[in-house]
């Protein structure tokens, strides 16, 4: 599926296969979601680095990612990211397009970020206000 993304979405959608510290931090920076659809992960790394960058987790809810990650479906306000529950087809197809929306559509809830990293993203709305006064639009 990610492969026909990619080339259906040429420059939209990249999915890379292998693993490299410095790509995976590039790759995370540059991303606006990221997607870790892992069904076990007693901790994890990756959706931790992605608040750092203000890109948004969409994580499986189980182990360490259900930890790290506040669900936007529990609280709008502190949420940092979204959960999949339960992990399949559909559960997934759900959340992406709640995020899309989220994203592009209603920008005072958490929408567009910066291109910059920045120190700490403690919410989805924090990322919409970091991106908002780098770009000197409304706050």
């Amino acid at each position: 599926m990610l492969q026909w993304a990619e080339t259906k979405y040429k420059g939209r959608v990249c999915g890379y296969y292998g693993f490299s510290p410095k790509i995976e931090r590039q790759m995370i920076a540059g991303s606006d979601f990221l997607l870790m659809p892992s069904r076990y992960e007693p901790c994890g790394i990756p959706q931790m680095c992605a608040l750092t960058y203000g890109t948004i987790p969409i994580v499986h809810k189980t182990g360490g990612l259900n930890d790290s990650v506040k669900s936007f479906y529990d609280d709008e306000a502190s949420a940092t990211g979204f959960h999949v529950y339960p992990l399949d087809e559909n559960g997934m197809k759900k959340v992406m397009f709640d995020a899309l929306v989220l994203f592009y559509r209603r920008p005072e809830a958490g929408g567009y970020r910066g291109e910059e990293p920045v120190e700490v993203v403690t919410t989805i709305p924090d990322v919409v206000r970091l991106s908002r006064s780098q770009r000197g639009g409304p706050s």
